[in-house]
């Protein structure tokens, strides 16, 4: 069975990597600044696109995941891509141990299969929603 990795976006993970990150921003306007044939040019843009590629990458390497801000959650669930969801938009959700189906508004639904994650991530994500997003209609259930 796959996890599922829970992460709150602004955790301390991601102050640490903001400070490399501030650091590659130094050295881009420091190789900007500089002549394109100068050893300082090709050393700092080789270390900033290094930084940002680390920083993209991790979107990748971890593929089963759930993002989350005060306002948005973003579910990546089988996918590359995330599919983010505004918290306020959703009208109602049903989740069930076979898929997860959130219905947003101008008839629009997300639907996603969680029959492959683990039993306590499923559980897990469970009571995530019911805590980030408000109680699910009387018609719709939360099994």
């Amino acid at each position: 069975m796959k996890r599922i990795h829970f992460h709150r976006l602004g955790d301390t993970f991601d102050l640490i990597i903001l400070i490399p990150c501030i650091i590659g921003m130094v050295f881009y306007w420091v190789g900007f600044l500089t002549a394109k044939e100068s050893e300082l040019y090709s050393i700092s843009m080789v270390f900033t696109h290094s930084l940002l590629v680390v920083f993209f990458l991790r979107q990748l390497v971890i593929p089963n995941s759930i993002i989350w801000t005060k306002t948005t959650i973003d579910f990546r669930l089988g996918k590359l891509w995330a599919r983010r969801v505004a918290i306020n938009d959703v009208k109602e959700y049903s989740i069930d141990r076979e898929k997860l189906l959130i219905k947003l508004p101008f008839q629009k639904s997300l639907e996603m299969v969680l029959s492959r994650y683990d039993e306590q991530d499923v559980f897990k994500l469970r009571e995530f929603l019911s805590e980030k997003i408000p109680k699910p209609a009387a018609g719709f259930s939360e099994n």
